[in-house]
């Protein structure tokens, strides 16, 4: 049998984090675009506002599709591959289909649920921002084709497609930013992401080899019936509404933080996630399929193993990445965005947002990893609870916390969401029996944490001799203390494994 590397869990995630950083690293870069160009402006606030409802209903339907195409696809497969093109156009004219009636229900209704979602705004907000949410809207029938063709690309094992798609997306947004910022000001973005969205639709369309004729053509597929379960699709719609409902939630309080409060949220939480985008997502991607084949086949043992294997990786990579955004997170700010519009002054307010975030991140990416561990074991109602709770915390955090602390108060509110997801998840897998945490996992992040503070004293002792204080130093700071804390993570990891080998060596003498 041929070895396909890929399909061990190192292989897969390596390959997703490359096809990853392509696309979500140039993602960064329209974000930095967006930084130069409009900075922390109240026209760029507005296109947040705007754009806001449109761009989450895209992701909803995106990640809809995906867990229901991909299951039923392989499901449908197994007896009747002679119609699998034709359970492939039925799923592109239902998600067509439904996506068109979502854009004409929120492009009529434009106005009224901005005022909804935005009481007591002014009548030029209101203009702009219904202006910027019906541009937006207009993606929404696209976007429903697009979802169903990258759900079928990764069926097929083809992530690099999906990715050179979103990249087209994005240099059409800076290039239309570039060219046409000045003439049309802050509507150059939503305009560049109607057409990036068309030009990535066409594109996925011809890898899938799709004809729009065979779209319409309701003979062939009238009898192709969906093996998905209605309460599956309810609870996981459910769980994606809310998911994106996040977002929506901050922007409600637009008119009650700082002017540029949130753009500076936006900037803070897109670099809070890109790491989480790049490095959680591939592994979580990758064990996936093994939690669910362990799982099935009752070794439970292994099951375990995986898991405290992944959360050891997410606690290890995500500590001093968050140690690393607390400490300095302003110079990453600074180095990213400050240039044009955005000024230090605008720095000092998304680290102050950064750094709020950072305290959660270790919490979220291992609870990236007890989410799949639902979605395994079909506790998919539990997950629902779960997250229906989050989302009230969230709001009800943001009520309490945006009145004394704006902006920062809006990031303290998902910080404590992001903590309440994992440590419940944990207790709700434990209940369960499903799951229990290793007690090693405790001892693991003192050690680690033991570790940031030992190698951050050395860097000071040694940059307080050299008696220099500029960029260049922060930055040869944070190369140092990323380099000293990596050699003793190393020397912490062997000298664990040889201990261990040690004791099971003594256990048969």
């Amino acid at each position: 049998m041929k070895s396909n590397y890929t399909s061990s869990i190192a292989g897969a995630a390596i390959l997703i984090t490359l096809i990853s950083i392509l696309g979500k690293g140039f993602g960064f870069f329209r974000e930095a675009v967006f930084a130069a160009y409009y900075g922390l402006s109240t026209e760029f606030d507005l296109y947040l506002v705007g754009a806001v409802i449109p761009i989450a209903i895209n992701t909803i339907i995106l990640f809809i599709a995906q867990n229901i195409f991909i299951p039923s696809y392989n499901s449908f497969k197994l007896n009747n591959i002679e119609s699998v093109d034709s359970f492939v156009y039925k799923q592109l004219r239902v998600f067509f289909i439904l996506s068109l009636i979502i854009f004409f229900l929120l492009y009529y209704f434009a106005t009224p649920i901005l005022k909804l979602y935005q009481p007591g705004a002014s009548k030029d907000f209101l203009q702009i921002s219904t202006n910027i949410f019906r541009i937006t809207s207009i993606t929404i029938p696209f976007s429903g084709i697009v979802a169903i063709c990258i759900s079928y690309l990764q069926v097929k094992y083809d992530f690099k497609n999906p990715a050179l798609a979103q990249l087209s997306l994005n240099i059409v947004i800076i290039l239309m930013i570039v060219f046409f910022s000045n003439t049309i000001s802050i509507y150059a973005v939503p305009i560049g992401f109607v057409i990036g969205t068309l030009i990535q639709t066409v594109y996925l369309m011809g890898k899938v080899k799709i004809k729009v004729s065979q779209i319409f053509n309701f003979n062939k597929t009238s009898n192709i019936s969906v093996p998905i379960s209605i309460k599956s699709l309810i609870l996981i719609t459910i769980i994606e509404v809310i998911a994106q409902f996040f977002v929506l939630v901050d922007r409600f309080f637009f008119l009650k933080v700082d002017q540029g409060g949130i753009a500076s949220l936006n900037y803070a939480l897109n670099i809070f996630s890109l790491p989480m985008q790049i490095f959680s997502i591939a592994l979580t991607t990758a064990i996936f399929p093994k939690l669910a084949e362990f799982y099935s086949k009752d070794s439970f043992t292994d099951f375990i193993i995986i898991i405290d294997k992944s959360i050891r990786i997410m606690v290890e990579l995500f500590l001093p990445i968050a140690i690393v955004l607390f400490l300095w997170g302003e110079l990453i700010v600074k180095l990213l965005f400050e240039r044009g519009r955005f000024l230090t002054n605008d720095t000092v307010l998304t680290y102050n947002i950064l750094k709020i975030l950072a305290i959660s991140l270790v919490f979220y990416s291992i609870y990236a990893i007890l989410n799949k561990i639902f979605y395994t074991t079909n506790m998919i109602f539990s997950l629902v609870i779960i997250t229906i709770i989050g989302i009230l915390l969230k709001i009800t955090g943001n009520i309490f916390l945006v009145e004394h602390y704006l902006q920062n108060g809006l990031a303290m509110s998902t910080t404590l969401t992001y903590i309440y997801f994992c440590l419940v998840s944990l207790i709700v897998l434990k209940i369960k029996k499903i799951y229990k945490p290793n007690v090693n996992l405790f001892f693991l992040i003192i050690a680690n944490l033991i570790n940031g503070l030992v190698t951050l004293l050395i860097i000071n002792v040694i940059f307080s001799l050299l008696q220099f204080n500029t960029i260049i130093s922060e930055v040869l700071k944070l190369i140092s203390f990323i380099s000293i804390f990596v050699i003793n993570l190393a020397i912490y990891n062997t000298l664990i494994l040889k201990s261990l080998t040690y004791f099971k060596l003594s256990k048969y003498r």
